[in-house]
């Protein structure tokens, strides 16, 4: 898997995660959901990620 792809799938967790922090609130949380996913899952998601392609 290369780069880009890890970047899509990266992206497809992070509108995913906006969508049900935004259902559960009841509004579209925009940017802040975002934010909220890349400081809860990030480093994880990347560390995983890399692992796997080593």
């Amino acid at each position: 898997m290369n780069q880009s792809d890890i970047l899509r799938k990266e992206l497809e967790e992070i509108l995913k995660h906006k969508w049900i922090e935004s259902e559960k609130a009841g509004y579209d949380l925009g940017d802040k959901a975002v934010w909220d996913w890349v400081q809860k899952y990030a480093h994880e998601f990347r560390e995983y990620w890399q692992k796997k392609n080593s």
